[in-house]
């Protein structure tokens, strides 16, 4: 199949197209010989920035003979698909590369005698991504926050230890500063969620060295005398280009600069007298040059097909390090400095190009006031298929927001395809809806739904244990509030809520109604993470609670009141991105069961998040048929192994269905539901096997497929003990 679009505007296939673009590449690389001059040191792919060799391999230490040699570690920051984003230091520039800590985007390092210097983001009042400095200790090995909410990057420690070289942003612009190193300063320490101080010392002096209106700053340099700054500037209407800066005069005089060239990440020759910096002529790969600094000359260093940035030379004049591409991504690479090449001429820019920017330049836009209208309207619809483990439904859906984020919609209907055998079921024609609209300028996050919708089963539990066969038809309008606290490590969230609602139950040939008016409750914290190459969460915990409160003084028929809770561990395994999943949840409801809630137990029945106040909430027991037990009360225990098998990350030519990844798990479960007392012999358990696989549909939107068995045993011997097969769209938990 051939995707309309392309070949409609191209009047060729999206396939055709992409497979002329690839033979246009192979062709190229294969006619630039490799320079078996450079070395590949990782393999790690993905995004490399910011590679040092480092003089001190612990605290105290006296340094690598006084220089950072070619046999020095190299210190670099990597963001991957198989970890959180970290610093590593590569021990001689070989062997495997051993993380030193976490990081969270940034790419620049300053090593010190003690500590290492670097900057991260960090999410502020759930909405803004500030950049600050933080200190590694080499002695201890802990991580302190040097500044607040500075919007403070790209930091370089001068050769005398007392001064951090970086840039700040400022609405339009990013200030080249320094940052005065106060040995008197109290550290911070690090914790996941916030920085606490033991005193009220003021945190370092940041001095602005230049300003200037529409133009930004990046990856600041000390000269190895500590007397100059090289740094890239970058003015409205030009190309970027390296000026070094007198940090006494703060004299500022361009070093390299050319028309349609791009110099980017300047790194200086250990005797000052020459800077390496990535140059890009024209639209041409970027590759290493060496910039004299007084302007006499410029050669080109490197002449790769992938490119090279982020240059490190070290101390004794006889390596440099770089950030090459290879198909993998980024990885370093490290090569002899070439001490012979050929000298390149670069057109001059003409005298006027680049003109500083002034006041007097006319506003880019006039100003008028925000109205959302403009972009609040509905682009798009996606088709929605939603399965329970007793229905399947389809229909369409479609959402909003304008450009501020300000407001939210979403809207969606389903026609019920599939229903459960055993219960009434309603018209086809008549469709469940949902409707919802926050109002997120604020925190907290208001927040108002409509819905109507159809569940099975939902009467309360026979004393056999087993649902009463009632079809529930729900009409309700909620209200309430969202606190987030969002942060790069760790999520929470805080809702409140009142609830108004109709339910018409149908129960063979009767039927019966009940209002209701609840006030629910909730919490939820996330630190487990999700990385490229992951087949689940990892590394952390994701719990969550509810309440919901049913009162005549409210306006119901009946008293109720439903707790639960639901905690979920994702552990390391026997190798990258096996994880040991584990489940232990529950809930209680106390009350009129037809105002409270009736908990479903048995079937595959894909888990919703930890917050979840539905009767499946703690349904996952395989080996059973779906909805096999029910119950007042529920509790459930769940454990899987699960690992990869392979990732093709392919599709079949341009159809709109990617295959990323195929892994597998084994399981074990166990749970009861009951009304009344609790019998431990009553508990009901399975283990069994699936395989499954992630896909991306109409080349958005990821999903999970499952197939698999369980052999299911019940405690209480109502149900025969067997195996049960079972496909899912979606995890288990």
């Amino acid at each position: 199949l051939a995707a309309p679009a392309f070949t409609h505007v191209y009047k060729e296939s999206l396939g055709s197209l992409w497979r002329d673009y690839e033979a246009s590449l192979t062709a190229q690389v294969a006619a630039a010989a490799p320079d078996p001059s450079i070395t590949r040191l990782t393999h790690q792919g993905f995004t490399i920035s910011g590679a040092r060799f480092d003089a001190f391999s612990c605290a105290g230490c006296a340094p690598d003979l006084g220089t950072r040699s070619s046999h020095s570690d190299i210190i670099y920051s990597a963001v991957g698909a198989d970890g959180f984003p970290a610093i590593y230091r590569l021990s001689g520039g070989a062997g495997a590369p051993r993380r030193v800590t976490t990081r969270f985007l940034g790419s620049t390092i300053g090593l010190g005698r003690d500590r290492i210097y670097f900057d991260q983001v960090e999410l502020r009042r759930n909405a803004g991504l500030y950049s600050d400095l933080y200190a590694f200790s080499r002695g201890d090995g802990r991580v302190h926050r040097l500044t607040s909410e500075a919007r403070v990057l790209d930091p370089d420690l001068s050769p005398d230890g007392e001064t951090l070289a970086c840039v700040q942003n400022r609405p339009g612009q990013r200030d080249l500063v320094l940052v005065q190193l106060n040995s008197g300063f109290k550290l911070r320490v690090l914790t996941p969620t916030s920085f606490r101080s033991d005193d009220r010392t003021p945190p370092p002096s940041i001095t602005t060295l230049i300003a200037e209106p529409g133009t930004q700053f990046d990856g600041p340099k000390w000269s190895p005398d500590g007397r100059t700054i090289a740094v890239e500037r970058h003015r409205l209407g030009g190309a970027p280009e390296i000026v070094l800066v007198d940090v006494a005069t703060l004299a500022v005089r361009v070093v390299a600069s050319a028309p349609r060239t791009r110099f980017v990440t300047p790194a200086w020759r250990p005797d000052g007298a020459a800077i390496v910096a990535a140059v890009a002529p024209d639209n041409e790969t970027f590759n290493l040059f060496e910039i004299a600094v007084d302007g006499s000359k410029i050669r080109q260093l490197t002449h790769t097909t992938g490119g090279a940035t982020w240059p490190d030379v070290s101390s004794d004049g006889k390596t440099i390090v770089f950030t090459g591409y290879t198909t993998d991504g980024d990885d370093l690479f490290s090569m002899p400095y070439p001490a012979t090449g050929a000298e390149v001429e670069m057109q001059k820019p003409p005298a006027n190009q680049n003109p500083r920017p002034t006041s007097d330049n006319p506003p880019l836009a006039s100003a008028h006031s925000y109205s959302p209208l403009d972009t609040l309207r509905p682009t798009s619809w996606t088709p929605v298929v939603a399965t329970t483990s007793d229905q399947i439904r389809v229909g369409a859906g479609t959402s909003g927001y304008d450009v501020l984020g300000y407001h939210a919609y979403a809207a969606t209907a389903t026609w019920l395809l599939s229903g459960p055998a055993g219960a009434p079921t309603p018209s086809a024609a008549t469709p469940d809806w949902q409707l919802y609209y926050l109002y997120e300028r604020w925190r907290p996050t208001f927040y108002v739904s409509a819905a109507s919708d159809t569940s099975f089963f939902a009467g309360p539990a026979t004393d056999a244990g087993t649902p009463t066969a009632a079809t529930r038809r729900e009409r309700q309008i909620e209200g309430g509030v969202i606190v987030p606290i969002n942060h790069a490590r760790v999520q929470h969230a805080a809702r409140a809520s009142l609830v108004r609602a109709a339910a018409d139950y149908t129960l063979g040939d009767s039927s019966f109604s009940r209002d209701l008016t609840a006030v629910r409750l909730s919490w939820h914290t996330n630190t487990a993470r999700v990385y490229g190459y992951s087949i689940s969460s990892e590394d952390g915990l994701t719990v969550g609670a509810t309440a919901e409160i049913v009162r005549r003084g409210l306006g119901s028929v009946a008293n109720a009141t439903t707790t639960t809770a639901d905690a979920r561990a994702y552990l390391s395994g026997l190798a990258p991105h096996h994880v040991i999943a584990l489940r232990l949840a529950g809930g209680v409801s106390n009350g009129d069961a037809t105002v409270g809630r009736t908990f479903l137990l048995g079937g595959a029945s894909p888990g919703a998040g930890v917050v979840d106040l539905g009767s499946g909430a703690f349904a996952l027991l395989r080996g059973f048929s779906p909805d096999t037990f029910a119950g007042s009360h529920a509790a459930v225990a769940n454990a899987e192994y699960r690992w990869p098998i392979a990732r093709p990350q392919r599709g079949h030519d341009t159809w709109p269905l990617f295959l990323h990844t195929i892994h597998a798990a084994v399981f074990a479960d166990a749970g009861n539901a009951w009304t009344g007392a609790f019998d431990r012999r009553a508990i009901k358990s399975s283990a069994g096997a699936q395989l499954s696989a992630d896909l991306v549909a109409g080349f958005f939107a990821p999903f999970t497929v499952s197939a698999g068995a369980a052999w299911g045993h019940d405690g209480s011997q109502r149900v025969d003990d067997g195996v049960t097969a079972y496909f899912r769209v979606g995890k288990a938990f």
